[in-house]
């Protein structure tokens, strides 16, 4: 499983889309919608989680955060900006050897787009999610587009990085590393008692899917 932190440098081009589809900003009226593109895509990887409207939106997550691809009026992606800032927060302690030494140089560079931020020590990180996401088909150029408008809306939000998990088989992994992240590296594992054995032996060859925002 792949963490990977995004630091928005600036503002880049939105990505065109085919005609028939429309990116749009989630609201009340599609909130079946991604609901339904979350659940129909998750049943084609592992692990996924299963929404419902009750359990989506709480936690600080309205339809609003979404960014929605349209295919007429079906929902065929979407993607959140999930700030959980207000219920956990990451503060910065310190920093240790040549961090600490050159922190300050290395904030000059983060100005000029080349290296990542360090916030002050004893202050909160500010940081979201990229989370939730689903696409049919597992579209690159949906993807693409989706990953896009998140990234300007949090360069206007002014948020210090953006957080997303992928499965090392995702085939968006390529996309999201063209954005320079910093990149933490972990295994998933399963474990159980003995009535879990047989349900961990079903487990076949579809990419996981877990979502580390809700983790």
């Amino acid at each position: 499983m792949f963490t990977y932190a995004i630091y928005p440098r600036r503002h880049k081009r939105s990505l065109s889309l085919p005609r028939a589809l429309q990116l749009v900003r989630g609201s009340d009226q599609y909130a079946n919608g991604i609901v339904e593109c979350l659940n129909r895509n998750g049943t084609r990887k592992q692990f996924a989680p299963y929404w419902t409207l009750d359990s989506l939106f709480e936690f600080n997550l309205s339809p609003s955060d979404f960014f929605i691809v349209l295919d007429g009026d079906c929902a065929v992606g979407c993607l959140a900006c999930w700030d959980q800032n207000a219920f956990k927060q990451t503060i910065v302690r310190g920093y240790s050897g040549a961090m600490a030494r050159w922190r300050k140089f290395i904030n000059l560079a983060s100005r000029l787009g080349i290296a990542p931020y360090l916030p002050e020590p004893n202050t909160q990180l500010s940081y979201c999610y990229a989370s939730h996401t689903a696409v049919d088909d597992d579209n690159p150029v949906v993807f693409s587009a989706l990953l896009r408008a998140l990234y300007n809306e949090v360069a206007t939000r002014h948020y210090d990085y953006f957080i997303i998990g992928l499965a090392e088989s995702n085939p968006f992994g390529r996309i999201v590393k063209s954005y320079h992240p910093l990149t933490y590296t972990s295994q998933i594992y399963l474990t159980g008692w003995d009535d879990c054995l047989q349900a961990i032996a079903q487990v076949d060859a579809r990419p996981p899917a877990i979502e580390i925002a809700v983790l």
